[in-house]
């Protein structure tokens, strides 16, 4: 039995990483890593296997107590605890410099286990004397992709794209709605804002496209289910879709998308690069003509992630 906290407030990918991990975990209690732990809470957690926090881009320099609250008073806790899935949020170049505050290496002292979800946050605990396993995220165990290969829609009718977080890429992400538009120009294009609706965004050029949308994270999923693939920009909607084996390709905004194409070993290109879109339609085109032959082995590599993961929790979780 382990106690869980998770970061799932609005962010669908939060939520999907709480899903996901509550499949793969045997919880006792499930609490918001937000909120401080009462001393209920400690007392039931320390009679647990375990304290389990979950992924996401956690691995940020003041990550405790401003992500994690726990308690302030660290030793009150006596039960391990495991760091499971967790990521960086960096631009590459910030690796070198990237440190962590004393009051987060408190906490990573304190750690029993990290299972990161790339090589790239692995690395950059190991830059700051802390070992670690890439387990990939949680989001990417699917029993509903497992053992399967990649589909191959024969038609192409409806397609997911998620639009960016950061608004100075959204420019770009009209010129992605244009240029997917011309590519499949029978096909219904459905926008998966992951964070809640572009409050006061100009959407015109994305309802000329025929782009459907609505503001509620709530119905995203049910979106993925009817889509026959995903372009765009939030990490979360392409782990989707590849674990359930269905065709994705990623614009990075920063080094959590990066992450995930180093670790997926896929064609994902760099938003800001001025030949990001131009890269982005040559990897489809390739693609459609090939049976998404740049995916192919995708699978194998989330599969093998599943058997790591499992061992990370009958070692070091349970």
């Amino acid at each position: 039995m382990i106690t869980i906290l998770h970061n799932a407030r609005k962010n669908m990918g939060d939520f999907l990483i709480r899903e996901r991990g509550l499949r793969l975990l045997p919880a006792g209690a499930v609490l918001n890593a937000w909120e401080p732990l009462t001393r209920e809470n400690i007392n039931f957690a320390n009679q647990c296997d375990s304290i389990v926090i979950l992924g996401g881009p956690l691995l940020q320099p003041r990550f405790y107590p401003e992500l994690v609250r726990l308690t302030d008073d660290l030793d009150r806790i006596k039960a391990p605890i495991v760091l499971f899935g967790v990521g960086a949020w960096t631009y590459p170049p910030e690796l070198e410099t990237y440190k962590f505050s004393d009051q987060c290496r408190k906490l990573l002292d304190k750690v029993s286990a990290i299972g990161t979800r790339d090589d790239l946050s692995r690395r950059l605990l190991s830059d700051n004397g802390y070992s670690s396993l890439t387990i990939g995220c949680p989001a990417l165990q699917d029993s509903k992709g497992t053992g399967k290969r990649i589909q191959e829609p024969e038609e192409v009718q409806n397609i997911c794209i998620s639009p960016p977080a950061d608004n100075k890429y959204r420019p770009q992400a009209a010129q992605l709605v244009a240029m997917v538009r011309e590519m499949f120009p029978t096909a219904s294009l459905h926008f998966s804002f992951n964070r809640g609706f572009w409050s006061g965004a100009d959407m015109r050029p994305y309802q000329q496209a025929g782009v459907c949308y609505n503001g509620s994270f709530k119905t995203e999923l049910d979106i993925y289910d009817k889509c026959d693939l995903h372009i765009g920009y939030r990490v979360h909607s392409h782990l989707w879709f590849l674990a359930r084996r269905k065709p994705s390709y990623l614009l990075h905004e920063d080094g959590r998308g990066q992450g995930q194409t180093e670790l997926l070993v896929t064609e994902g290109v760099d938003a800001w690069d001025g030949f990001a879109l131009h890269d982005l339609r040559d990897t489809i085109e390739w693609d459609l003509e090939n049976n998404y032959g740049s995916l192919e082995h995708v699978p194998g590599i989330i599969d093998e992630l599943g058997e790591i993961t499992e061992e990370f929790i009958a070692e070091e979780v349970l």
